[in-house]
C-alpha cells in the first residue's frame, strides 16, 4: 500500500505486533498476518536495530532470546580490526569462546617457559593439561556454533522469501534493501550504504 506524503512514518518499520508484521520502506507499507518463521523476522528484527554490528550465531540467538544485550553482544565493524578483511572474515569465536581463545595463547606461552625450566615440570603437566581441556571445550563450542549459524542462516532466508512471496512488483524495495544489506555469511551483519533508521 502507498502512502500519502501526510501519512509517511518518521522511520522506515520492521515491527511485530500482535499477529501482525508491520513493513515500512520508501513510500510503501505492507502487513502480514500468520508468519509461520517468526525466528528469521525476529533475527532480521534485531540486526537492524543494531546496524554494523557484527554477530556471531550464539551472540545473536542470545539477543533475540533476551539473554544478551544486542547492543553488547556483537562488535561494531570500525571497532573490529578483522572488518578490513570483509564481513565474512571475522573471529569465528562467540565472546566467551575468545576469552578461552585468549587464555589457551597466554597457556601456551607459560608451557613454553616451562618446559625450559627443569623445576617447573610440574607445573607444566597442570598446563597443558588445562590446554588440553580448553582445545576440547573450543572445538565442541565451534561445532555447536556452526550446526547453531547454519539454523539461522535457515531463518533468515526463508523470512527473506516470504517478504518476496508478499511483495509485488510495485513495492519490492524492502526485499531488495534487505538482501543487499543483510549478510547471511558469518559474522551475520546489517550494513547499508547509508544510515537507514528503523522503528521496530
Amino acid at each position: 500500500m502507498l502512502l500519502s506524503q501526510e501519512n509517511t512514518p518518521a522511520k522506515n518499520i520492521f515491527k511485530q505486533t500482535n499477529d501482525y508484521w508491520t513493513f515500512y520502506y520508501i513510500g510503501m507499507q505492507k502487513k502480514i498476518k500468520g508468519i509461520k518463521n517468526q525466528a528469521g523476522f525476529k533475527y532480521i528484527q534485531c540486526l537492524l536495530q543494531n546496524p554494523y554490528r557484527k554477530f556471531e550465531a550464539l551472540d545473536l540467538d542470545n539477543a533475540v532470546i533476551g539473554y544478551a544485550d544486542p547492543a553488547t553482544a556483537g562488535h561494531r565493524l570500525q571497532d573490529d580490526p578483522a572488518a578490513t578483511s570483509g564481513l565474512g572474515h571475522g573471529s569465528k569465536f562467540s565472546a566467551s569462546s575468545r576469552s578461552l581463545k585468549n587464555r589457551l595463547n597466554e597457556l601456551q606461552q607459560q608451557l613454553e617457559a616451562e618446559v625450559k625450566d627443569p623445576r617447573k615440570q610440574l607445573e607444566a603437566q597442570d598446563t597443558q593439561q588445562e590446554i588440553r581441556l580448553i582445545e576440547e571445550e573450543l572445538q565442541e563450542r565451534n561445532t555447536d556454533e556452526k550446526k547453531r549459524g547454519t539454523r539461522i542462516n535457515k531463518a533468515i532466508n526463508r523470512a527473506l522469501e516470504t517478504i518476496a512471496k508478499k511483495s509485488t512488483q510495485n513495492d519490492s524495495a524492502l526485499y531488495l534493501h534487505l538482501k543487499n544489506s543483510v549478510s547471511t555469511t558469518w559474522p551475520v551483519c546489517y550494513t547499508p550504504e547509508k544510515e537507514t533508521p528503523w522503528d521496530t
